[in-house]
């Protein structure tokens, strides 16, 4: 970083972030109200330092952009809150390690996963001094005819038998024992093995289990006290052992867990509607999820249309043929007249058609009698493809309120500066003048001359 803000012709803030950012260091800089560089971030691989923490501030930064400092010192100032006589307030800005961002990012995270693994040590440990205190009490009169006994230990152990219940019952300090190393488990992070199932695990636990509290029965059944000791602590050990190697596979069962799915789609998936609600005015669209790891089929019912249906998605994403094409379909088949804006013409006009065409039956009056149904294209881009139109049909315009509303829409398209001047003279006297030629088109003639083209010439 030193030879960066030593470089000639270094550019700025943006210069500045584009070349850490090359080696994989985010800058986020800090600006007041006045757009003055005041602080400033690093941040590498999610981990955030400030710049104080490197020796970095707002202020001396930005000095070594605007280039008053002339050259870049190797050695840190010795004082750098009081720089050196005749060196400018904030010259040792440029003195920024690199190596220094490196560590503090790098580090926290591996300080805590050290931290943990010692927990989890000391954890395993304290189970296997409670382990080995449990069979030095409980064979204490072999150990001691061997002479493997002081007066401190017997004392400790009289001490330990009156003042804790530990040793009140040999199941005590083993089921102790058992709690910790399945707690130091639990922080252990275990390579993922495919060929590892579930019922080896349960079953090295359940033998490791029977081995450690069943070893009490060694010592109830006569034979000689170096036998009984011998079998004793080959039982306790080889539980242990049993019940260490299960909870270390246990965290590689996890991790295959995981690793199958790894989306986690399991876990969002949730019952949905299987069964298929139809009324006269619904549409029904075939459905697929997965549940508990098996792919079910459901129906998403959408019935009351009329509510509005909002269909949501990138372009291309398969918004029309999911639904909006069913939709057409349903809807024909049921004998609904329609009016479908195609945007992409001629792709939900060829599928209007063609359903139109198939469920002509279903397009019936009141008695049952089948109706003849047609089917009109406008289309404003290609006229040869076009049905013909009159928008200023006399027959619909009962009123000059009409006939104003047909000269505002006409007026405001054909100037859209007026949309924000409505109201004002210049902007309401020509629709006024439109509305009263199509008025009295409409009355001319009864109507015989109400067209568009017409009332343009007029």
């Amino acid at each position: 970083m030193q030879r960066l803000l030593a470089e000639q012709g270094r550019g700025g803030e943006q210069w500045f972030q584009e070349k850490l950012r090359q080696q994989q260091i985010d800058v986020r800089y800090t600006h007041d109200k006045g757009g003055i560089l005041r602080g400033v971030s690093f941040e590498l691989n999610g981990v955030a330092v400030k710049g104080q923490e490197v020796g970095c501030k707002g202020a001396d930064l930005r000095e070594s952009f605007q280039g008053t400092t002339p050259q870049v010192p190797v050695q840190q100032a010795p004082v750098p809150d009081q720089p050196k006589s005749g060196q400018k307030k904030g010259a040792h800005a440029s003195k920024i390690n690199l190596s220094t961002i490196y560590t503090l990012t790098t580090n926290r995270p591996m300080e805590d996963e050290k931290g943990l693994k010692k927990i989890m040590e000391f954890m395993r440990l304290f189970a296997i001094v409670l382990l080995a205190v449990n069979i030095y009490y409980f064979c204490f009169g072999y150990f001691k005819s061997m002479g493997w006994s002081h007066k401190i230990i017997e004392t400790m152990m009289g001490n330990f038998t009156r003042n804790t219940f530990l040793f009140k019952a040999s199941w005590i300090s083993k089921a102790m024992a058992t709690v910790f190393l399945a707690l130091s488990c639990l922080g252990t992070k275990g390579r993922a093995d495919e060929k590892l199932q579930g019922k080896t695990i349960v079953g090295y636990a359940l033998i490791g289990l029977a081995l450690m509290f069943g070893s009490d029965v060694v010592r109830s059944i006569p034979m000689s006290p170096g036998l009984a000791t011998l079998i004793y602590t080959a039982a306790v050990s080889g539980g242990f052992l049993l019940l260490l190697s299960a909870g270390a596979w246990l965290s590689r069962l996890f991790n295959n867990d995981l690793m199958k799915d790894v989306f986690n789609k399991e876990n969002e998936s949730f019952p949905q509607e299987e069964r298929l609600i139809e009324n006269e005015y619904s549409f029904n669209l075939r459905t697929e999820y997965r549940l508990k790891g098996k792919t079910r089929q459901g129906w998403l019912n959408v019935v009351n249309p009329f509510r509005a249906v909002g269909v949501l998605g990138t372009p291309g994403s398969g918004k029309s043929y999911a639904v909006i094409n069913e939709a057409i379909r349903q809807h024909l088949a049921k004998g609904f007249s329609m009016y479908v804006y195609d945007y992409k013409f001629d792709d939900l006009s060829i599928i209007c058609y063609n359903a139109l065409l198939k469920n002509q039956d279903k397009f019936v009056d009141k008695d049952g009698k089948r109706v003849p149904v047609g089917f009109y294209v406008i289309n404003f881009d290609n006229p040869r493809k076009s049905h013909r139109c009159n928008p200023l049909l006399p027959e619909l315009m009962t009123d000059i309120v009409d006939a104003y509303e047909s000269a505002s829409t006409i007026m405001l398209n054909l100037n859209k500066s007026w949309i924000q001047k409505q109201g004002d003279f210049f902007v309401e006297s020509p629709i006024n003048f439109v509305a009263a030629i199509i008025w009295f088109l409409k009355l001319y003639e009864k109507g015989k001359y109400c067209t568009f083209p017409t009332s343009s010439n007029f």
